[in-house]
């Protein structure tokens, strides 16, 4: 999917045996990132290409264990990731502007930050 626009609603995320998800360029709040986990119980890989809106990124899922942000973009300038399953995590973009605070990822094997 590219380009999905969900106007004034939190979308009924529902898709039960979704391993892997790629958005790109949508408007994502951190309600709806709630929603979509919630949506996706077996979700173990999410890959997010310059997604506006996303503040405070609480993922408490056992089964989620890889996490890929590019071109993050919000109107705050900070975002918050508290993941304590997580196991890999990829920030990347320009991200000069951004502070990124880490809060409980102790599984956390891997991480890449890569400025542009």
């Amino acid at each position: 999917m590219r380009g999905l626009f969900f106007p004034d609603a939190i979308p009924p995320w529902n898709w039960q045996f979704l391993k892997i998800i790629q958005l790109g360029f949508v408007p994502l709040d951190d309600l709806s990132f709630s929603s979509l986990l919630s949506g996706c119980p077996v979700l173990e890989s999410m890959k997010f290409y310059s997604v506006n809106g996303l503040n405070s990124l609480l993922i408490g899922s056992k089964k989620l264990k890889s996490l890929i942000l590019k071109d993050p973009q919000n109107d705050t300038g900070n975002l918050e990731i508290n993941a304590p399953y997580l196991e890999y995590l990829n920030i990347a973009g320009n991200l000069r502007d951004l502070q990124c605070r880490l809060l409980d990822v102790s599984a956390l094997a891997t991480v890449k930050l890569t400025f542009t």
